[in-house]
């Protein structure tokens, strides 16, 4: 999987769990307004372990090392 799709996708995640701290709020599911962040922190570090377990899974296609970098230039 490419950088760009997973920014992107990461992006979306962010907005839908904005949604889902906010509808639980709307709900009376919290209390106040600062669980509405503890909440999206939760849920978008569980979507940050996804994506590590991602990468560990194919570390083909995000490892660039230094010597990479220089042989280029």
């Amino acid at each position: 999987m490419a950088r760009r799709p997973v920014v992107v996708l990461s992006l979306g995640i962010l907005i839908l769990t904005l949604a889902v701290s906010a509808a639980a709020f709307v709900a009376n599911a919290l209390v106040n307004v600062a669980e509405i962040f503890s909440l999206t922190l939760i849920i978008f570090g569980i979507w940050i372990v996804v994506l590590a377990g991602m990468r560990t899974a194919d570390p083909e296609d995000y490892d660039e090392g230094v010597f990479n970098i220089w042989s280029n230039s």
